[in-house]
């Protein structure tokens, strides 16, 4: 027997026709008004044993009594433990069942998509999405026996850099042009230009122009971008390519 589910009481008399009375039993105090052949099993009766007593009577006759052999009740789950929680098909990191609070980074634009499983089958979820929370997505676990417990994950969205590339003829005295791809789109950048790995001081424009004592070097920009609503980017660094002197040759060399 388990709470919540109807248990019938089924009584076998000699004689046949004789009236019977039932009483329903918790550790063999008697419920309140538990007379029928049915009964929903209450929550009170989880983990305890349950019996009914039947009192037989028949014109004539000595009334009878029996009770039934107890049976214990299981009791409704309160699991409300949860046994995955992912964003976009990954563990959330550092996912523990008894952490319920968890902040996390996403990369670019898109809000990624929060699912969970529980520990117990027989135990819900509700899910709120990121984009539905205002960036804030909750798993909301309802127990077998009513118990609530609400996981909640906050989604940090960061800037993307996706690529930086060089433009220009990469020779001394013309201008080389950072062009930077990123998500969300519009974004503030932050350019530092470098030679051979030095940081060229003052170059923090999208542009650069090479000086004579660049040639033969390697040139590279490192980016940052930055938008409202979201975390700073990693930086990205261009490929490098070597400058050529004015005067001639090949104008690129790639490493």
């Amino acid at each position: 027997a388990k709470v919540g589910q109807t248990v019938t009481a089924q009584v076998t008399t000699d004689p046949a026709d004789a009236t019977v009375a039932l009483t329903w039993l918790v550790d063999g105090q008697a419920i309140d008004g538990a007379t029928g052949s049915t009964l929903v099993v209450p929550a009170s009766a989880g983990g305890k044993a349950l019996t009914v007593r039947a009192v037989a009577s028949a014109e004539g006759l000595v009334d009878g009594t029996g009770e039934s052999a107890p049976v214990t009740v299981q009791a409704l789950s309160s699991d409300t433990r949860l046994a995955t929680l992912t964003l976009d098909g990954t563990t959330v990191d550092g996912f523990d069942p008894a952490t319920t609070r968890y902040t996390v980074l996403s990369t670019g634009s898109a809000w990624p998509t929060l699912t969970a499983t529980t520990a117990d089958p027989t135990a819900t979820v509700r899910l709120v999405q990121p984009a539905d929370g205002r960036g804030t997505g909750s798993v909301t676990v309802t127990a077998e026996d009513g118990t609530r417990l609400v996981y909640r994950v906050v989604v940090q969205r960061q800037v993307a850099v996706t690529a930086v590339d060089l433009r220009g003829t990469g020779r001394v005295g013309t201008r080389v042009t950072a062009v930077v791809q990123s998500d969300p789109g519009r974004v503030q950048l932050t350019y530092s230009w470098a030679v051979d790995g030095r940081t060229v001081r003052g170059a923090h424009h999208a542009t650069y122009v090479p000086r004579p004592s660049d040639a033969g070097k390697a040139l590279t920009v490192t980016v940052t971008a930055t938008a409202r609503g979201y975390v700073t980017s990693d930086t990205r660094t261009s490929a490098a390519v070597v400058v050529t002197a004015h005067h001639g040759g090949c104008p690129w060399s790639w490493f």
